[in-house]
């Protein structure tokens, strides 16, 4: 017998110059060469059943890596450049410890000046007041409306400026690189902060217009979410994907360790300013800031001054030391895409328009739609994997709720910051000393979590002691239980704050709000499971964009209920409450998502396998029960939960009906 006639009866593939067989189920004998097959495999239906199960498999593979070539290119580039750069000087290489000083820099350049400008913008606005009133004095109340107006004006007119920038810079950061983009938005920052500078220490009183068109200029490169945003695909680019969570958790805790330390040096600037200046020294009482004490002494902007230092320098290592990110062919290929795509955009609309003004105006507007990246938040087809499309119901529904879940997050987050400064001052009597260790125990304990609970809760305790396994492709237990913890901890946080009767007691709830910084890197390193990894930008900056859409309608909404509560109810702690309300709110959608992928510890990576083909094909042919196969060590395709279809007799007999449908079974083997 001939290795081709062997061959050609074993697989279907190949093409035969006669027919031997008769049919299998009519009772018929075996030809000669049906014997010879029977000898080489006893069990004929295992014969077939291992054709149709090699056909299978090259036909779904085939289909696979077809329509993942694109995709397997760029992670092949990326495993490229992470390797090159392993072997660069610590001080070329772009690593999370490069990003992570920039990231500090800001956030410490911010922190040091924040707690003295919010109480110089107080003052201002008491000088504003006092102008109208004959006692010159000025009504605490009246000074919380007028800077909660501020405020609020602030996240209107910059929210809708960062809208449009972080809806284009983070995808432009894909075709022209990180470091770019990094440099802009640390220089918008520093115009912006100087110019604030300048009108507060040039004017007695609130310029409340052009103190509004400064946040419109810091926010004109995206401003600090947009920034965030931009480290977070510089990470994506240096580190594997197992590390994601670890690392995003690390670049958001270089935020709050400048957060926390920035308002210890403001203070302590304070100080120093304060045994140097001539005159009377500090007002520690709020009383005498909003009735007596109007006047600003020169010494009051030390910290302003420092900031504006800090942020020189940030400005200087990203124009001379920050490394770029992104290797020169991924930016490349995406430059030619995005080129391809506008071509086809004006010829689409050429064919449909009958002038040339209309094509380039349609060429014009879609340069500018600022929206494109939201679109991918809801998960089109286009970057779902083939294997997935069965799924692709489920896995929009989870992509959603994450991103929603992480982008509320953050609004709420930069909403509470400004509500916990006027009601400590409101309530408490704060000084801008009590404003600045707010900010240090905040952001301390946040930079602590992140920094050293996170790893420690991942590893020993959910890998450990709960055997989770992380998984690359999808929402997975880790990521669930890490997030749903941090919903429920910051619901009670809030709560104690708002039930708090002393200012230590307030300082004390930090302690828990400080968890929820747990649920940002692990929403962020899900969300991005979902896609290829050319994508990773233009999905952060979708997320930045839905970001800035929550920051700028979440202070909107919650300084108005506050302003309500201070001048209506006299019940200012309410805007806690809500909060907490809410935070309880986005942990049952994590619980819905969770139920949503059926996740549990025993989840295994998504594997798409046949059932039994032996046992299928022979229940089929004879109706016999099925019997468990020695196919056991056969090849698994990406896609299933438990490495099968199906685990009975009557689900393999379904699926082999299914396979019918699909291949039919005649004298010359299996046939697509």
């Amino acid at each position: 017998m001939s290795n081709h006639s062997i061959s050609s009866e074993i697989d279907p593939l190949i093409p035969e110059s006669h027919s031997n067989y008769d049919s299998v189920d009519d009772g018929q004998p075996f030809h000669t060469k049906d014997r010879d097959v029977a000898q080489l495999n006893p069990d004929y239906a295992a014969n077939i059943g291992h054709a149709a199960t090699d056909f299978y498999e090259a036909v779904i593979e085939e289909e696979h890596q077809d329509s993942n070539i694109e995709q397997d290119e760029d992670v092949v580039w990326l495993q490229e450049q992470r390797s090159m750069n392993k072997t660069m000087h610590w001080f070329k290489r772009p690593s999370i410890f490069m990003v992570g000083v920039l990231v500090f820099s800001a956030a410490f350049a911010s922190g040091s000046g924040e707690s003295t400008r919010q109480m110089l913008s107080l003052k201002l606005a008491c000088n504003y007041l006092a102008r109208s009133n004959p006692n010159g004095h000025c009504d605490p109340r009246n000074a919380q409306v007028l800077v909660s107006n501020l405020q609020m004006f602030y996240s209107i007119f910059g929210g809708l400026t960062m809208m449009f920038a972080s809806g284009k810079i983070s995808p432009l950061s894909d075709i022209y690189g990180r470091r770019l983009f990094l440099r802009l938005s640390i220089l918008a920052l520093l115009l912006a902060r100087f110019s604030r500078f300048l009108l507060m220490f040039n004017f007695p009183y609130l310029r409340f217009n052009l103190m509004v068109l400064t946040e419109v200029l810091g926010n004109l490169c995206g401003g600090l979410i947009t920034l965030i945003s931009i480290t977070n695909c510089y990470i994506s680019d240096v580190v594997e994907p197992h590390q994601r969570i670890y690392c995003l958790g690390l670049n958001i805790a270089f935020l709050f360790i400048g957060y926390s330390t920035g308002p210890l040096v403001g203070n302590f600037l304070l100080k120093l300013a304060d045994l140097y200046r001539p005159g009377k020294q500090h007002q520690g009482s709020t009383q005498s800031l909003f009735e007596t004490d109007l006047s600003i002494n020169r010494n009051e902007f030390v910290p302003l001054q420092f900031e504006i230092f800090i942020f020189v320098l940030a400005a200087l290592f990203t124009l001379f030391i920050l490394p770029e990110s992104r290797s020169s062919k991924a930016r490349r290929k995406s430059r030619t895409l995005s080129r391809s795509l506008s071509r086809s955009l004006i010829n689409a609309s050429a064919s449909q328009e009958s002038n040339s003004m209309g094509t380039y105006l349609w060429s014009f507007l879609n340069t500018i739609n600022f929206l494109k990246p939201i679109r991918l938040l809801f998960y089109p087809s286009g970057v779902v994997n083939p294997s997935n499309y069965h799924r692709i119901n489920r896995d929009r529904t989870v992509v959603i709720i994450l991103s929603f879940c992480e982008c509320f997050l953050t609004g709420l987050g930069i909403t509470l910051q400004e509500i916990n400064i006027l009601y400590g001052v409101y309530v408490f009597g704060w000084t801008s000393k009590d404003i600045g260790h707010l900010l240090a125990i905040a952001c301390a304990t946040r930079a602590f979590t992140l920094m050293i609970l996170s790893p420690i809760i991942t590893r020993r305790f959910l890998q450990g002691y709960m055997g989770f396994r992380t998984l690359k492709n999808q929402f997975d237990m880790i990521d669930f239980t890490m997030a749903f913890c941090a919903f429920i901890l910051e619901a009670i946080g809030l709560t104690c704050m708002a039930m708090a009767p002393q200012t230590r007691f307030f300082f004390g709830s930090l302690l828990f709000t400080s968890f929820g910084a747990l649920a940002s890197p692990a929403l962020n390193s899900s969300t991005i499971k979902f896609y290829p990894e050319s994508k990773i930008g233009e999905v952060f900056g979708g997320l930045s964009l839905l970001k800035n859409v929550f920051a700028l309608l979440g202070p909107t909404v919650f300084l108005t209920i506050y302003k309500k509560s201070v001048l209506s109810w006299n019940i200012p702690y309410v805007s806690f409450l809500v909060g907490a309300s809410l935070m309880t709110l986005m942990a049952i959608l994590l619980v819905f998502a969770k139920r949503l992928l059926r996740l549990d510890k025993n989840l295994d990576p998504m594997i798409l396998t046949r059932s039994n083909s032996v046992a299928s094909l022979q229940s089929l042919m004879d109706g016999s029960p099925t019997t468990q196969s020695n196919d056991t060590n056969r090849p698994k395709i990406k896609g299933s939960r438990s490495g099968s279809f199906s685990k009975s007799p009557a689900n393999n007999t379904a699926h082999a009906k299914s396979v019918r449908r699909s291949s039919s079974f005649n004298q010359t083997g299996f046939s697509r």
